[in-house]
């Protein structure tokens, strides 16, 4: 019974060096593959958020959830930007669906940790500061051990048990890796980051999505955007706030207004745009631009970037 007993032990620990090692090789292979990816077609959002991290260098970045993603056309922007100073200026678009204030938060800080872009524009809405609608911090898990922003950002959102997983390399890269390596057996995207959509499908006759203006403010995402807004300046680094279209929207962004002006954070309002409000064939739903409506609004936005390009 005893040399059972023995045998069972050097077969366990057996198995737990191999499950280890095995652990430290997958980490060491997944942490070169999201240190060195091409550019990732706008679709791999695991992708996105790792080239996003790490690697990004652009001088000119745009920071949002989905309606980021598919509202600013980023050959359009780079262009009249470029036309504007005369001169070639980097730009991408760092939107990804799904991500709301704290996520966004979250890559704003590593972004400064990195390098210091000649401008940031954060399509912010005033309803974010309420919630963060699911808002999903793993995406950044490869970062975990590597970040402490990402990590704080993270270990804000997950439970104790989560924050011992995120120790095994196995389980941080879980859903992510295939993801990450699919980027290098395909063209490096030409899309900058912007996704387009297509086809428009809404119903002009609902009623606008309630209010949330009687919400109460989240403090956690509240103080999570305003650290970054103080950082920013501090850092010397332009952050501009702008909320792009939703269809005859009943949500206020009076508190986001008043939270940049607290900050000297300047805000472009274009939520609701009577343009886009007598265009439904311009929006794909209620709350996303369809690629039609995208190139007008680009267009649109740029000029009321422009008085603030005029200051960097």
């Amino acid at each position: 019974m005893k040399k059972d007993v023995v045998r069972f032990g050097k077969s366990l620990l057996v198995v737990v060096v191999l499950l280890v090692a095995g652990d430290i090789a997958v980490g060491t292979i997944a942490d070169y593959v999201a240190g060195n990816l091409p550019v990732p077609n706008a679709h791999n959002l695991d992708a996105k958020e790792c080239y996003v991290l790490h690697q990004m260098n652009d001088e000119i970045v745009l920071l949002g959830s989905s309606r980021g993603h598919h509202h600013y056309v980023t050959s359009v922007l780079n262009d009249s930007i470029d036309a504007f100073f005369g001169e070639h200026h980097t730009l991408y678009n760092a939107a990804i669906v799904g991500q709301f204030a704290s996520s966004n938060s979250c890559v704003a800080e590593v972004i400064l940790e990195r390098y210091r872009p000649m401008l940031v524009v954060f399509d912010l809405s005033g309803d974010w500061l309420c919630t963060d609608r699911g808002g999903n911090p793993k995406l950044a898990a490869p970062f975990y051990w590597k970040d402490t922003v990402v990590r704080r950002y993270i270990d804000s959102k997950i439970s104790a048990k989560d924050k011992v997983l995120m120790k095994s390399s196995l389980y941080r890269y879980n859903s992510h890796l295939l993801p990450l390596l699919s980027c290098f057996l395909r063209s490096s995207s030409t899309d900058g980051g912007y996704l387009p959509i297509y086809g428009s499908f809404i119903d002009t006759t609902a009623a606008p999505s309630a209010s949330a203006t009687a919400e109460p403010l989240d403090k956690d995402i509240t103080a999570n955007v305003e650290r970054v807004m103080e950082l920013y300046k501090d850092a010397g680094v332009p952050l501009v706030v702008v909320c792009s279209p939703k269809f005859r929207s009943a949500d206020s962004n009076r508190r986001l207004k008043a939270l940049c002006d607290v900050h000297d954070v300047p805000f472009i309002d274009l939520m609701d745009t009577p343009y886009f409000n007598a265009h439904p064939e311009l929006f794909k739903d209620l709350t996303h631009l369809n690629d039609d409506g995208a190139q007008i609004f680009t267009a649109m936005f740029f000029e009321s970037l422009k008085p603030y390009l005029s200051t960097l």
